[in-house]
């Protein structure tokens, strides 16, 4: 009984993706989205509000997106994993460009 919790735990966090629920292949988005903001956050705090807010974007999408984006080609979105990802995108947007 061990050995298939510790081998499950190993399977949990393979290739980044960590897998809630084999039955149905429910997985987390977490691990994404922390990475996101971890490096779109120190991408703007060394840029700041000096560069314009083109420069900005482009930096995001380069450097940032490809962080958000890399697991999630192995995975298929459902509803709520689609709206979770764009409620955090908007959010950042709005962040940047000072809307409430």
């Amino acid at each position: 009984m061990q050995k298939n919790k510790k081998q499950n735990k190993r399977i949990n966090t393979i290739l980044g993706v960590y897998i809630l629920n084999a039955r149905v292949f429910r997985f987390s988005l977490d691990t994404f989205k922390r990475g996101f903001h971890r490096a779109a956050d120190s991408s703007f705090g060394k840029v700041g509000r000096v560069a314009s807010e083109e420069v900005v974007i482009q930096l995001i999408s380069s450097k940032c997106m490809p962080i958000l984006l890399c697991g999630l080609k192995a995975c298929a979105l459902n509803n709520f994993d689609i709206r979770s990802l764009d409620f955090m995108l908007n959010s950042f947007c709005a962040n940047l460009f000072k809307q409430d």
